[in-house]
């Protein structure tokens, strides 16, 4: 069960979050981020990106991050959103580590950017703690913010919104880890490319082809 601090954090995490769309209104130009290209880590900025209409919203979701003796090193809630960006779609988080966790929560990544273009940043002084570096792996599939000891999100408070702007024109479920001495993997939102509308007519034209062939085969 969550205490009384937790759900508190639970409430006003939900504000924060929520807030984040009258805030801002509608991702723009002239909101700056840091931009990451695969194999990068760059210190990031802190700024307030303009945001869109919010097309998703996964509420907040329980997780429990285990070490590998399968020890539960702490637990939390994770929001998630996707909202209508500039360029695409921008996909923002937000988490708090359970007051009785043991251990603090050191970084976020999130999976399946490989192929988009990415900035990166959070929204000062929207939580506890800021990230002080976001990078992509080598691949560019996993964006990853780093809190650092110094910045981490301990027991008991909750992380700055995160925000990771794309060229994406669609969102399928994916999954974020949250790591310390343990990690946890949860569903939510990442990037997907659309088909053209070439390759979409060429399928359906394919497609029916198959059909009336059955059908033909049926008959005979």
């Amino acid at each position: 069960m969550w205490h009384n601090k937790n759900q508190c954090l639970r409430s006003s995490g939900a504000a924060i979050i929520t807030a984040l769309g009258l805030i801002i209104g509608g991702f723009g130009s002239s909101a700056k981020a840091t931009i990451i290209v695969p194999g990068q880590t760059a210190p990031t900025v802190g700024t307030a990106p303009e945001a869109g209409p919010m097309l998703y919203d996964s509420g907040f979701v329980p997780f429990s991050g285990v070490d590998s003796s399968n020890n539960v090193v702490f637990t939390g809630l994770l929001d998630s959103k996707v909202y209508v960006g500039g360029a695409g779609l921008d996909f923002v988080y937000q988490f708090s580590d359970n007051a009785n966790s043991p251990d603090p929560i050191l970084h976020m990544a999130s999976t399946s950017f490989s192929g988009f273009l990415t900035d990166a940043d959070f929204v000062p002084g929207t939580g506890n703690s800021a990230p002080s570096t976001v990078g992509r792996d080598s691949a560019g599939d996993t964006v990853d913010f780093n809190f650092g000891l110094a910045g981490a999100v301990l027991p008991g408070t909750i992380s700055d919104i995160l925000v990771i702007k794309t060229n994406s024109p669609s969102f399928a479920l994916g999954s974020v880890s949250l790591q310390d001495g343990g990690n946890v993997s949860i569903s939510a939102p990442a990037p997907i490319a659309v088909p053209e509308p070439a390759t979409v007519a060429i399928t359906g034209f394919g497609l029916c082809a198959l059909g009336m062939r059955r059908r033909v085969a049926a008959k005979n």
